[in-house]
């Protein structure tokens, strides 16, 4: 049975004690300054007080046996605060629950001194950016709470942060240097996450140009896979081959893998039910065969649990009707929020409030 943790006061607590590095801006910008408005579309990946509830304490006759909360007197980010690596081109905003969200692709910056890259996808996933920052106030807004964001602020001319180092930089060291700062930023809210809550949600926002549109959600399952019947998606071969994988070994008691990816309680139909059609959902199990589909890139194959972590992750490619209005896109950010909310609920055994 999974633990039901409830977010309180022991998070203030723990952020207390934590000292405040220096800030440093991006050069020639200011923190959150996005920059051009140009509309630009592209597919993101080329792959088609916590408060201890009662059963959880042992009580005996003169004491009570509770767990000693974890040390996270290395954690020196305060929650809502901007920090920047050293190339000034990666943004992280600290947060003080286990939602760690990226943004690879919105990025607007093109300065002279990282050389533009010259193979590869290079169009911006449009308003992702944007997306992401009005995602990390929703939450705020309905919780008190932040997640944690990582934003590259370089455009993909210049910087890919959802390749490997190779193909994201080719060989310009400080789009390398950047790249490295970004997934250091990642793995630090990770690591804050999974150590102070056992487990963490991770999602890549991403934006697609398809045809069709829906949300598209990658659990690294590509559309053939997702269109095989449920004794396939239900092998344990499948399940370890996905980005929820440790988080389905938490829930495998209570309900199956295909309920998990694409049942009534999934984060499909959590969209769904706030409006905005998905994929995989309960009802569209799996893209059509005719779909363009993109089942998860970089980012998620190594910071989602496939190998076994703790931080389980979705990419998140919002499709062009859900982008490219403001008000559609603000609606959108909080049926995402909502969404992960209440996955964090019925899935972590996380309430954030």
């Amino acid at each position: 049975m999974k633990r039901r943790t409830t977010i309180g006061l022991l998070v203030a607590v723990f952020l207390s004690a934590a000292c405040t590095p220096e800030l440093t801006a991006p050069p020639g910008t200011e923190p959150g300054d996005v920059g051009s408005t140009e509309v630009q579309d592209a597919d993101a990946e080329g792959v088609s007080d916590v408060d201890v509830q009662a059963d959880d304490v042992e009580v005996a006759e003169d004491a009570q046996d509770v767990e000693e909360p974890p040390d996270l007197s290395w954690w020196t980010y305060e929650a809502g605060e901007s920090y920047f690596g050293e190339t000034g081109y990666i943004e992280f905003v600290a947060g003080d629950i286990p939602v760690v969200i990226s943004a690879s692709h919105g990025g607007y910056l093109e300065p002279d001194e990282v050389a533009e890259r010259t193979s590869g996808v290079m169009v911006r996933d449009a308003f992702t950016q944007e997306l992401t920052r009005e995602m990390g106030d929703a939450f705020y807004e309905l919780t008190g709470k932040r997640p944690h964001l990582i934003i590259n602020l370089l455009a993909r001319t210049h910087l890919d942060a959802n390749r490997n180092i190779d193909e994201a930089a080719q060989g310009d060291p400080i789009a390398e240097a950047a790249w490295e700062e970004y997934h250091q930023f990642i793995e630090e809210a990770e690591a804050f996450s999974t150590q102070a809550f056992g487990r963490a949600l991770y999602l890549d926002i991403h934006g697609h140009g398809h045809e069709e549109q829906r949300v598209e959600l990658g659990y690294l399952l590509n559309g053939a896979s997702l269109r095989q019947d449920d004794d396939v998606l239900n092998s344990d071969d499948t399940i370890d081959s996905t980005s929820i994988r440790t988080l389905f070994r938490d829930n495998e008691a209570e309900m199956t893998f295909v309920e998990l990816l694409r049942g009534p309680k999934s984060y499909g139909a959590m969209l769904e039910a706030r409006g905005f059609p998905s994929v995989p959902s309960a009802s569209q199990p799996a893209p059509e065969p005719d779909w363009a589909f993109f089942s998860g890139g970089y980012n998620t194959r190594r910071w989602g649990s496939r190998d076994g972590s703790d931080m389980s992750g979705i990419q998140i490619e919002g499709n062009q009707d859900a982008r490219f209005d403001p008000a559609t896109r603000l609606d959108f950010a909080y049926a995402l929020v909502e969404s992960s909310l209440e996955y964090l609920r019925e899935h972590f055994g996380i309430v954030v409030e």
